[in-house]
């Protein structure tokens, strides 16, 4: 698998996060490729560090 580090560190987020796996892997995946910020409305993953309101 290309991704497996990003693939891995969104399930340990997600143990220990408040988001759908999903939303972990998202944003994960997309900082694997040099994204800083996942725009999103979901207002509990706007709490985390890197999410905002587009």
């Amino acid at each position: 698998m290309a991704q497996r580090a990003e693939v891995l560190a969104a399930i340990d987020a997600y143990a220990m996060g408040s988001a759908d796996l999903a939303d972990h892997l998202i944003l994960s995946l997309a900082q694997g490729e040099g994204s800083t910020t996942l725009l999103t409305f979901d207002r509990r993953w706007l709490k985390h560090p890197g999410c905002e309101v587009p």
